[in-house]
């Protein structure tokens, strides 16, 4: 891109850092892409973090020259006096060190993020980037896939299922990118998305004057720990003037027991606004039945591999069946989800 268009980033990141800092604070220019920052008056780490946090929050991690979006890469070593040093130069040591073991990680995370997504996508700059651009220019698309009953062939439900319609690499499966949402917390906004258009659908089909039916959407474990998604969730119902009887939220088993106590006042707070709950993929994690009943969930679900016809000897197939009896004490029903 040029030197011009790399001073251009390095003044605006500047004035990003000039607007986080207080009137004590000093900033300068330490080599050709570094900034140091001295803040006076920090005594431990729990003041420093604060200020950190704030800072890295407003330089963000995007910003636009011209028509481009250019995502934004950076490490930061700290060190604090006098625990780290008692002169500057054991300070700069220290925080030098701590800067490229910062880097080396954030090398790490790029390295799972190019894993994790199909190898077309290495055409994308950034996969968080690639994925806000996907949300601006409406490339992300809603498809439903029906939960049928198997004694009456009678469609019961539908499940909320999302397609990145990629305009270079065509549509790219939720598989490849949905794990780098989470990785980059863009799965909060995907599934803000997500549940909005799902419940816009639903109330769409009954004002058409088709049969009601249960809309489920999957919730990422982000979600469960954003402590505005409840709000968020009775904001949308509003919005779309979705009964929420006809809405229903899916959290993986692993979800849940990553966390029980979150899990456990959320999906409390889920079911008292009429809202079903279901626990995915289970059986398929490490399944411990002594928390179902403590949870107030209406369904479970199951990979389809778990209940063919061929897996009816084996363990696995075993342990489900067991556990979906368990379920069924409780008044759970059981679904056999295919794919």
């Amino acid at each position: 891109m040029g030197y011009p268009v790399g001073d251009k980033i390095l003044l605006e990141v500047a004035e990003r850092i000039k607007a986080s800092l207080r009137g004590s604070d000093i900033v300068c220019r330490w080599g050709d892409d570094k900034f140091m920052i001295l803040f006076p008056k920090i005594s431990h780490g729990d003041d420093l973090e604060k200020i950190t946090q704030r800072l890295l929050n407003n330089i963000g991690e995007s910003l636009q020259l011209s028509e481009k979006v250019l995502y934004l890469e950076y490490s930061m070593g700290c060190a604090i006096y006098p625990q780290d040093g008692h002169d500057s130069k054991t300070l700069l040591r220290q925080a030098e060190s701590r800067l490229t073991n910062h880097k080396k990680e954030m090398r790490a995370k790029n390295k799972r993020y190019n894993l994790t997504i199909d190898p077309k996508a290495s055409k994308l700059l950034k996969a968080k980037t690639a994925l806000e651009e996907a949300l601006k220019h409406q490339e992300l698309e809603l498809y439903c896939q029906p939960q049928i009953k198997i004694r009456t062939g009678e469609i019961s439900g539908v499940e909320a299922l999302i397609r990145w319609n990629h305009p270079e690499l065509g549509q790219i499966k939720p598989q490849k990118f949905i794990p780098v949402a989470e990785q980059t917390d863009s799965i909060i906004s995907i599934g803000e998305w997500v549940l909005r258009q799902a419940c816009l659908q639903n109330r769409t089909w009954q004002d058409m004057g088709l049969p009601n039916l249960i809309m489920s959407v999957n919730l990422s474990p982000l979600q469960l720990k954003d402590t505005n998604f409840i709000n968020l969730v009775e904001s949308i119902l509003g919005e779309t003037k979705l009964a929420p009887q006809w809405l229903e939220l899916e959290i993986t088993e692993k979800a849940i027991l990553a966390n029980t106590e979150i899990a456990h006042q959320v999906l409390q707070n889920l079911r008292q606004l009429g809202i079903h709950l279901s626990m995915d993929d289970f059986g398929t994690g490490y399944s411990c039945l002594n928390h179902l009943p403590k949870f107030p969930l209406w369904h479970l679900k199951n990979r389809s591999v778990l209940c063919t016809r061929n897996n009816r000897k084996t363990r696995k197939y075993c342990y489900y069946f067991s556990s979906y009896r368990f379920g069924k004490q409780f008044g759970l029903t059981g679904y056999c989800r295919r794919g």
